[in-house]
């Protein structure tokens, strides 16, 4: 994904993170609900189930979170917020 036009990286950090123990028919099913519930765009359902697709598909990089794999170009423009003084 290259362009986060409308994505909203902190659902979508918090959804993914919450996957763990979860099968992948409760994810998409948990997504359905959580898109009505919020009002998420379609650009976060997306970027929320290609994380899915790529969590059950082992598809997860060493290294990296979601959202790095996801918004690579987010980390890049504002800078990584990790690394920021707090």
């Amino acid at each position: 994904m290259k362009k986060n036009n409308g994505i909203k990286r902190i659902a979508v950090e918090n959804f993914l993170s919450s996957l763990s123990g979860m099968s992948v028919t409760d994810a998409f099913a948990n997504l359905r609900s959580d898109a009505r519930s919020y009002g998420w765009n379609a650009a976060t359902v997306n970027a929320i189930a290609e994380g899915i697709s790529k969590h059950y598909a082992g598809g997860r990089g060493r290294g990296t979170s979601w959202t790095d794999e996801l918004m690579p170009s987010w980390t890049s423009s504002i800078g990584d917020p990790r690394k920021r003084p707090r």
